[in-house]
């Protein structure tokens, strides 16, 4: 079993010597990374978005937030403070 164990460590890195100082073992690295990257499915983040049914607020809630989605860096908030 552990004449097994140390074969495989072995194996590796002569598949990795062999793939970096030969054309054909640089081009079928090159092909598995082409591969990986044409396969591998982007998760897209989902856009969360909340409507109050009862309309904008007033005056009196402690949060005021006004977004703007084209220019994300003029959106501003309120916030207040109730003594």
């Amino acid at each position: 079993m552990e004449a097994e164990e140390a074969d495989g460590p072995d194996i590796l890195s002569a598949l990795s010597r062999w793939s970096r100082r030969s054309a054909a073992g640089a081009m079928l690295a090159g092909l598995g990374l082409t591969l990986r990257d044409l396969l591998k499915v982007e998760e897209e983040t989902p856009v969360i978005a909340e409507v109050d049914p009862s309309g904008p607020g007033g005056p009196d809630d402690p949060l005021e937030l006004h977004l703007d989605p084209d220019f994300p860096a003029m959106s501003w908030a309120v916030v207040r403070r109730h003594s």
